[in-house]
């Protein structure tokens, strides 16, 4: 999963490094060795305190703005992202997220490294530096500020990994619809082979959306 998120990732060429930030527990360390075997920038560090794990490896690799990925979420759409990429800039934003219009899976958060040095300086709350944006949901006024909503709502759709069911949800697209040497396909697509494929739909259609989300909650 991680090598096809990568590999995903690397047709976006606004996207100048990729670091794998992962923890320092010894379980993760086959992460740390796909990473020299194929040439990837990795930082380890807390396990809980995924905030300050972020926040450390911008520091080091120099990253300002911060593009921050799951590993959860293999099936990001670049064209998206793209567009994420470019209101953050043109509006000069301190960060900017996907709504919950769009699929389980499309997910990204793009902060200026000033945010996260802020956030990470002043969040004490475990939920906060768990989830890492929380705390910048909570205090949205006083910074720049923009979630970004899907044309359509495909909040029904769900393609994320979480769960086993979503593991042989996602499988089952990438075996059907990964091709070598292409752009990757999009959402669109997915909806699409989902819509066409019921019964693959239906597998982790039940499932509540991740309670990561809850953020977006606290400010409705």
């Amino acid at each position: 999963m991680l090598q096809y998120l990568i590999e995903r990732l690397s047709h976006e060429p606004k996207v100048q490094q990729i670091v794998v930030a992962t923890t320092d527990d010894r379980n993760d360390e086959p992460i740390e060795e796909f990473c020299r075997n194929h040439g990837i920038l990795c930082y380890r560090g807390s396990e809980a305190d995924v905030l300050g794990r972020i926040f450390d490896a911008a520091t080091v690799f120099g990253a300002d703005p911060v593009l921050r990925l799951t590993a959860d979420c293999p099936l990001l759409d670049v064209d998206v992202l793209s567009n994420q990429i470019d209101v953050f800039l043109e509006k000069n934003l301190d960060y900017c997220y996907l709504g919950l219009t769009f699929a389980e899976g499309v997910c990204a958060d793009l902060c200026s490294y000033k945010i996260l040095s802020y956030t990470n300086q002043h969040a004490t709350l475990d939920e906060d530096r768990e989830h890492v944006t929380p705390f910048m949901h909570k205090n949205r006024n006083k910074f720049r500020v923009v979630g970004l909503e899907n044309s359509v709502d495909d909040s029904q759709y769900r393609f994320v990994v979480d769960r086993r069911e979503d593991f042989e949800v996602v499988s089952a697209i990438i075996n059907d619809l990964y091709r070598s040497n292409e752009k990757p396909f999009g959402m669109r697509r997915v909806k699409q082979y989902l819509d066409q494929n019921p019964e693959i739909y239906a597998i982790n259609c039940d499932l509540v959306r991740n309670e990561s989300y809850n953020a977006f909650r606290l400010i409705s």
